[in-house]
């Protein structure tokens, strides 16, 4: 097939490629009968001639286009035309997970939102005895107003090159998800599905897979031997609990994993609502990335090989369905009721100072009284020189005075909400600094008197100075707090 002239497939117009992948092609395409763009899906093999694949292939697209769920992408159509086997699907124009990941890692509450409808897709398709075998962010497609939908249910059966109706063949499979099951060739079931959509998750939150290698072997022994490290190894602002919830979908054994979708969704909701409302803020000790807080970018890794690979398939007839309540729990049954009150917050200890003796006080009094003359003398000085600056055109921003007032010590971590400058501390005219990437990350200790602006410090750089408060992702509550600064 020739990807780039390919016009016409059965009664659909070709328009244009969308992508490719391991075991099909994409495109975009016109059918004239109802008016409409589609998405049509072309399969990757040389097996059209073969009768046995063509009846295979019919026989289990029946199975998939009966799948009625509101996050399984419906097969419309399906076909074959000049020995290319297509299968035609509602056109999403919203992009894939693994184009949202492209970005960096997700905040735990939008990951939540994922998982949750990815799973409740998985299970309605387990009670059908459907296993999706090839799950994976690229198969995870979303709309324009972010609804995700599950696509390419039992692709990766329908192309064993060898199935018949023995349990024993060969699948195309992604060997960055596929779980330690199905790489051994052993029979499998709904909870090998489980341990991919564990991985969709540990992506979700820290931007890469658990695993990383360029070769695909190396990558599949990985999944059957390696414990995956915590997801908050890779991502320190994770909670400890969200790696207990990971890691237990990643587990080896079948067994010890979650046994349905729903049940490794409600556990992660459990953590996230558990860990209250300071779950989606940073914090100064580190804390959980939230909503409100810009996506980090990826973190460096070595490629994850897409490469296609052979392992063992079992035909849709002969899958277990797993535990019995896979197959008995109905829909209304997932549902999460989880309330759960944060901890109030503990105040801090104030730190005791001792005082120094009576002889040591009448000592330094003569020295407190030069000293407090200096200090009226630089505060008068400082009121002249901020006067000075606004008459030079720096009215709007505040002094570049670095000591904050009595009582300050506060400090918070805190994010920019967008694209800003900082200004130089020592700076007569307040000159700008390079700009402040809105993943950097910024400590502030300090508020002008009229709150509006913050004293920050670039935590890689180092850099001190003045930014607005509106352009700081922070609790105004926390702000307010800070020690305002002289200026």
């Amino acid at each position: 097939m020739d990807e780039s002239t390919l016009q016409k497939l059965g009664p659909y117009k070709i328009i244009e490629l969308l992508g490719r992948g391991g075991m099909s092609v994409v495109y975009r395409a016109y059918q004239p009968s109802m008016k409409r763009e589609v998405a049509v899906k072309v399969l990757k093999t040389n097996l059209a001639d073969e009768p046995d694949f063509m009846e295979r292939f019919n026989r289990e697209v029946e199975v998939i286009s009966r799948l009625e769920h509101p996050h399984i992408l419906p097969v419309i159509d399906y076909g074959e035309s000049d020995n290319n086997v297509y299968l035609v699907m509602r056109l999403v124009r919203g992009g894939s997970l693994a184009d949202r990941l492209k970005q960096g890692y997700l905040p735990p509450e939008e990951a939540n939102r994922i998982l949750y409808q990815v799973a409740s897709a998985l299970d309605y398709a387990h009670r059908q005895r459907v296993i999706h075998r090839d799950l994976k962010p690229a198969n995870i497609l979303l709309d324009q107003d972010s609804n995700i939908y599950l696509t390419d249910f039992g692709i990766a059966k329908i192309l064993d090159a060898d199935a018949g109706l023995t349990v024993t063949g060969q699948v195309m499979g992604t060997p960055a998800y596929i779980s330690p099951e199905q790489g051994m060739g052993l029979q499998i079931d709904g909870r090998a599905d489980v341990y991919a959509l564990g991985l969709v998750l540990y992506e979700m939150l820290t931007g890469r897979g658990p695993f990383t290698s360029d070769r695909a072997t190396a990558l599949l022994l990985k999944h059957v031997y390696e414990p995956p490290p915590p997801p908050s190894v890779i991502n320190p602002l994770l909670l400890k609990s969200f790696d207990e919830v990971v890691l237990k979908a990643l587990t080896k054994e079948p067994d010890e994993r979650y046994q349905t979708a729903p049940e490794l969704a409600k556990a992660f909701e459990r953590a996230l609502r558990a860990a209250g409302p300071s779950a989606g803020k940073p914090t100064p000790k580190g804390g959980v990335v939230g909503t409100s807080t810009p996506m980090v970018p990826r973190p460096p890794s070595a490629p994850q090989s897409q490469v296609p690979m052979h392992t063992p398939v079992i035909p849709l007839e002969h899958l277990e369905a797993g535990p019995a309540d896979v197959a008995r729990r109905p829909e209304a049954d997932f549902a999460i009721d989880v309330v759960e009150k944060p901890a109030p917050p503990v105040e801090a200890a104030r730190p005791v100072v001792e005082a120094p003796p009576a002889s040591q006080k009448r000592r330094r009094r003569p020295l407190l009284y030069l000293v407090g003359v200096l200090v009226i003398a630089g505060i008068v000085g400082a009121v002249l020189l901020a006067g000075g600056g606004g008459a030079n055109g720096n009215a709007g921003t505040p002094g570049a005075t670095a000591s904050p007032a009595a009582g300050g010590g506060s400090e918070i971590e805190v994010f920019p909400t967008v694209e800003t400058n900082i200004h130089e501390a020592a700076s007569d005219d307040s000159a700008a600094l390079s700009t402040v990437q809105p993943a950097d990350r910024l400590i502030a200790s300090g508020r002008s008197a009229d709150g509006a602006w913050i004293w920050v410090r670039v935590v890689n750089t180092g850099r001190e100075g003045w930014a607005k408060a509106a352009d700081l992702n922070a609790d105004p509550a926390a702000l307010a707090g800070l020690p305002a600064r002289s200026g």
